[in-house]
């Protein structure tokens, strides 16, 4: 079985523990058997402090025994619509180079509402099953933000 995380958190050389759970999560299906690989684009305000960041940066490594695929760079906060559809096609551009490596997943395991989105539209485009696993506890206490609304459901 191929499972793609889709990660709205992950760490990376601009915040080690952000997302760390979700690495650990990733080698655990590893460790039971499962073909297991990591989308994740860190797109952020902040880099505008890091120049040589600001430029969208693709790569692939094999971090901590995971493939993982990452785009990094300069956008606007996530909570602007229009930046959103664009972060989501970002995380598309990706999965697209996963797939030319891997070919199709079985299943996408989106982590956070954000990579919920991502993985909705590429379940519609490409048929694939998803499951979200969300970390927020607005959810449970039903207190999400209004323009987070849309997206989640």
């Amino acid at each position: 079985m191929q499972v793609l995380i889709v990660a709205g958190w992950y760490p990376s050389k601009f915040n080690l523990k952000s997302g760390d759970f979700v690495m650990y999560q990733a080698q655990a299906l590893q460790k039971a058997g499962i073909d297991v690989a990591v989308i994740f684009a860190y797109l952020s305000a902040h880099l505008i402090t890091r120049p040589k960041d600001i430029l969208h940066k693709y790569s692939y490594n094999v971090e901590n025994g995971i493939p993982t695929f990452r785009l990094s760079g300069f956008f606007l906060p996530k909570s602007n619509g229009l930046f959103l559809n664009w972060w989501a096609r970002r995380f598309e551009s990706l999965f697209l180079k996963y797939l030319e490596k891997f070919g199709k997943p079985d299943v996408l395991h989106a982590q956070t509402f954000l990579g919920g989105l991502v993985a909705y539209r590429i379940s519609k485009k490409y048929n694939i099953p998803y499951l979200v696993t969300e970390h927020q506890s607005p959810i449970l206490t039903d207190d999400i933000p209004k323009w987070k609304l849309p997206m989640m459901r």
